[in-house]
């Protein structure tokens, strides 16, 4: 995945899995550097809407590894959130949302960049092919290693093998702190614990007050939003349940799941996606306009 020269920008949402895939990423270099492999890394923190994770506490852990820091600011594009059911469902093998992977494409070409590393485990691919199966129609997953011709970046998935409870064990054994633990338990003041009934109703409450107008339909949008969340969930307990009767399951499904996992099949889907794109039309204000899906191409690495 990772080639002689290449600008690796890791992608951090202050979880441990990404934390842990930023240690593995600066160890590997020394090892790749005595092997005569030299490549440089970097660290990028795009701040979505939902996320209250405090950017200065991913600033100053990279600083202590002496990596680069790339953060970006917080999302502000109703737009391109704005999406209906049937796009929701198809970025689901998809490794954000569309807002935040255009932020990574632009901030990593700003930087100089080539290749984007993810921390997306086995549990990933396997509950973004039951979502894309069940909800969607589709046999689809993340891919381990593919390029995005239109940005001209490489997007690696180093952990793609490697289950989300591995990544936990490691990341407790090495302590690594979890930077979004802060926003499920916020710090509550006597005044507003007296007040609460009901945990998190009187805080949105509270905050909308301040926002500028416009700040209910923000809200009503990201409600909306969120329910892309719903079929990962119902895969997740799906493949909970299923592996509480048979323990083996995820190597039946890691090599059922090679196929898609390579991007063996690309090619084939990259047509498709094309004349789609160009035979379905739709009508806008009275005049014909292409259907255009917000997604970016996806190419096979050579």
């Amino acid at each position: 995945m990772v080639r002689p020269g290449d600008k690796v920008l890791v992608c951090l949402s202050g979880s441990r899995e990404s934390l842990a895939l930023l240690h593995t990423m600066h160890q590997y270099q020394f090892y790749a550097r005595s092997k005569g492999t030299h490549f440089s890394i970097g660290a990028l923190f795009v701040h979505e809407d939902k996320s209250e994770v405090d950017p200065l506490h991913l600033m100053a852990y990279c600083r202590t590894l002496g990596v680069k820091f790339i953060y970006q600011d917080k999302l502000d594009d109703i737009d391109s959130e704005r999406r209906s059911n049937s796009s929701k469902v198809a970025e689901l093998h998809r490794w954000s949302s569309h807002a935040t992977r255009r932020r990574a494409y632009a901030a990593a070409r700003a930087h100089g960049y080539g290749v984007a590393a993810v921390a997306q485990s086995l549990d990933h691919a396997a509950r973004a092919f039951l979502a894309a199966a069940l909800h969607a129609g589709t046999l689809a997953t993340i891919k381990a290693h593919y390029r995005i011709r239109e940005h001209d970046i490489r997007i690696i998935r180093p952990f793609i093998y490697v289950r989300e409870r591995a990544l936990q064990a490691f990341a407790r054994a090495r302590m690594l702190p979890d930077f979004r633990a802060r926003e499920q338990s916020p710090p509550l003041s006597p005044r507003s614990e007296d007040s609460t009934d009901e945990t998190g109703k009187n805080q949105h409450i509270e905050r909308s007050v301040s926002e500028p107008c416009g700040a209910k339909e923000k809200m009503a949008v990201r409600r909306s939003i969120e329910e892309i969340g719903e079929p990962l969930e119902t895969a997740r307990d799906l493949l909970l349940s299923q592996e509480q009767s048979h323990p083996y399951i995820f190597n039946s499904l890691k090599n059922a799941l090679h196929p898609l996992i390579s991007a063996r099949n690309i090619e084939k889907d990259l047509k498709e996606h094309r004349h789609r794109k160009k035979s379905v039309i739709q009508m806008k204000n009275g005049a014909p306009v292409y259907d255009s899906e917000e997604g970016t191409e996806e190419e096979p690495v050579p």
